[in-house]
């Protein structure tokens, strides 16, 4: 079971095929096209079933500026096959938005019918730069 935190609904990394169980963090590079499979979790660390749901995401960017992503950059996998797990798909343009640095959070909102719940994936996220280091 994965722990939550405070008892909110939380964000992870969802298993893949390479890791199975989940990890504590993704990355991608500042440029790239990254698909980032994610997973919601209730309170108690079960996963979340998103069928018929629409997301949206947040990542930090530069400045204290915020990126948006809208539920057209998300897909719900087969919640019967991958309860709670989702891919959020970024631009090269999106990603190269995204604030430099290790721990970044992702927020995801949640909604179906008249239920808004939001999904925090703290310190999930690890954004590199894609200069050449010195």
């Amino acid at each position: 079971m994965i722990p939550s935190i405070g008892g909110a609904f939380v964000l992870k990394p969802a298993p893949t095929a390479l890791a199975p169980s989940p990890q504590p963090q993704v990355a991608f590079t500042q440029g790239d096209t990254p698909t980032l499979k994610l997973i919601a979790l209730d309170p108690n660390g079960n996963p979340v079933n998103l069928a018929g749901a629409t997301l949206s995401s947040e990542i930090g960017g530069e400045l204290g500026a915020v990126n948006t992503f809208g539920n057209g950059q998300h897909t719900i996998l087969d919640q019967t096959l991958y309860t709670g797990q989702f891919l959020l798909v970024l631009s090269s343009t999106d990603s190269g938005n995204c604030a430099l640095g290790n721990n970044k959070d992702i927020l995801t909102t949640y909604s179906l019918g008249g239920t808004i719940i939001q999904l925090h994936g703290m310190g999930i996220l690890n954004v590199l730069s894609n200069e050449p280091s010195a």
